[in-house]
């Protein structure tokens, strides 16, 4: 009967996570977690009990991880694979013991991944890998075997992919694709599979764009929403199954935009919106489906906000805003909800400070850093969020800039960068990306004051900052374009121009030549040329051809 207990108990733990409730969930998988150690102390040896206590610290880690408690979160997991492990030592003929710690390493993976600890993560991965490999090769011919080797490879990609190491990531993941191509073909009336071989075609799709392969990106995306268009309709009351397609949709969205075609992803995010309407509909109270509607309407502000259409995305920011504001209300203890909330207070402001209505957006912008000061005093160990705060304290300063309040807009860029200078930011490379930000701004503001001395200064830390960046990660395009930038800045400024203007225009041609440039961006290629051939005298050879001094 306890043990029935333990289960029921685990069962709202990841119900209660999927609504955002983590201090809940966490409390729940203690309750869980207690129960189980009971059993285990009036049977140690039977092992039922000991995998139902594994079981328990993986919720316990889950809850912690998603709670923002990272470190204590990899603790937990570390005792249910204990545990697992031990299991699997002492059942060496009970596959599902042996693959038990193949899930906890799967987990455990995962958050050494979003941690940062990438090559700690890829470590733990293969060492899944080697189990699920042993175990389809002692059964060839059960599919599920080959189906959890092909989710690994996709995690495998994963860590590759986040590292920057885009081609074997490439490779990697289309190894998952073809394992469950194999699948399908030998069993096409799994759903299942199916579904699975949809999430490898998207998978392959993401890091094509990545390789700015757009159209091969595209390409994927839409055989996998064809797939996922005659998966829903075979089972009509599965709501799953049409928040799939409405992701598809998105991801086309997404694929769009980053070439430069607004209208595409206007319409893609416009078919996901039509179908996340219909299933919130169908499931009113359903606070999850609600979320997703106001997600579809940040999409749309976004592209919107994206083409100049301010006005039309202040609207679309308001009509998501306002959906996350009543979330929020029906449950001001969820710190998802206040969240979200936050980043839409935010981005309205962005939205309402490109369309001078000043007030509204300083105003919105002062709520949204109240509930991310708000959700840092629930958590003061969550990094995330400490982060989000720094970020919003820069794009602040953007809208008091964009309001005239230079001292103001200052104070706040200032803020961001004092807290991503906080002890313990160290080599942390979402701080040290807002370090960057921050640098610039204030050299922005600093060079509008006629103050150039301290605007160069500024701007120096920006380029050391970002030139460290890309170091770190020497393929990741972002960082590659926000260096450009800096260097540009420092041109403008008429520091060395022709030097940094050289600078800039190598990265140019390096980020066109491995595809990571859209449209508009490749323009800046002829933009550059134009401003070192209109500089005064004699270019050096090495500038004239864009090589680095």
């Amino acid at each position: 009967m306890r043990y029935s207990e333990v289960v029921a108990l685990l069962s709202l733990v990841d119900t209660l996570l999927t609504q955002g409730d983590t201090e809940k969930a966490g409390q729940t998988a203690e309750r869980a977690r207690a129960i189980a150690a009971d059993l285990v102390a009036i049977d140690s040896a039977h092992p039922q009990f000991q995998a139902i206590l594994a079981q328990s610290y993986h919720a316990i880690g889950s809850t912690q991880f998603q709670a923002g408690r990272r470190d204590e979160a990899l603790v937990t997991l570390q005792k249910s694979l204990d545990i697992d492990e031990k299991l699997a030592i002492a059942y060496p003929d009970d596959t599902d013991r042996q693959r038990q710690p193949a899930v906890d390493y799967d987990t455990i993976g995962y958050m050494l991944l979003v941690t940062g600890k990438s090559e700690e993560a890829l470590d733990t991965y293969r060492k899944a890998l080697a189990i699920t490999e042993k175990l389809a090769a002692a059964e060839p011919d059960t599919l599920s075997r080959q189906y959890d080797l092909s989710i690994i490879h996709n995690k495998i990609g994963d860590v590759q992919l986040a590292v920057g190491e885009r081609d074997q990531a490439l490779a990697t993941y289309q190894k998952a694709l073809s394992l469950t191509e194999a699948i399908v073909g030998r069993d096409a009336d799994n759903a299942s599979f199916q579904e699975h071989l949809t999430v490898c075609q998207i998978n392959v799709g993401d890091v094509l764009v990545r390789l700015g392969r757009y159209q091969d990106a595209l390409l994927l995306y839409r055989k996998s929403l064809d797939l996922r268009t005659k998966l829903a309709p075979a089972d009509p009351g599965n709501a799953q199954r049409q928040r799939d397609v409405a992701a598809n949709d998105e991801r086309i969205g997404n694929a769009e935009a980053a070439t430069g075609n607004l209208q595409g992803a206007y319409d893609a995010y416009q078919d996901s919106l039509a179908i996340i309407d219909k299933v919130a509909a169908a499931d009113p109270s359903n606070a999850q489906r609600q979320r997703e509607r106001g997600i579809a309407r940040e999409k749309i502000g976004d592209v919107l906000l994206a083409a100049g259409q301010a006005d039309k995305a202040v609207e679309a920011y308001r009509a998501s805003l306002e959906i996350r504001e009543k979330l929020l209300a029906e449950d001001p203890s969820n710190t998802m909800w206040l969240r979200d909330a936050a980043v839409l207070r935010e981005k309205t402001g962005a939205a309402l400070s490109a369309t001078s209505q000043h007030d509204e957006a300083i105003a919105l912008y002062h709520k949204s850093i109240a509930a991310r000061e708000t959700l840092i005093a629930t958590d003061p160990k969550n990094v995330d969020w400490q982060t989000e705060l720094a970020s919003c304290y820069v794009n602040f300063g953007d809208a008091l800039k964009d309001a005239g309040q230079t001292d103001a807009a200052l104070e706040n860029y200032r803020k961001g960068l004092a807290l991503a200078t906080k002890p313990g930011s160290g080599e942390d490379f979402a701080w040290m990306e807002i370090k960057g930000m921050a640098d610039a701004r204030i050299g922005d503001a600093l060079l509008a004051e006629e103050k150039r001395e301290e605007a160069l200064a500024s701007y120096h830390e920006s380029l050391a900052t970002r030139e460290r960046l890309t170091m770190i990660n020497p393929v990741d395009s972002k960082g590659r374009l926000d260096l450009f930038m800096s260097l540009v800045k420092l041109a403008e400024a008429g520091d060395t121009p022709r030097a940094q203007y050289g600078r800039a225009l190598t990265i140019l041609r390096a980020l066109d030549a491995d595809g990571s440039l859209n449209d508009r961006q490749k323009g800046w290629i002829e933009m550059i040329e134009q401003r070192i051939a209109a500089l005064p005298g004699e270019p050096s050879a090495s500038n004239s051809s864009g090589a680095a001094p």
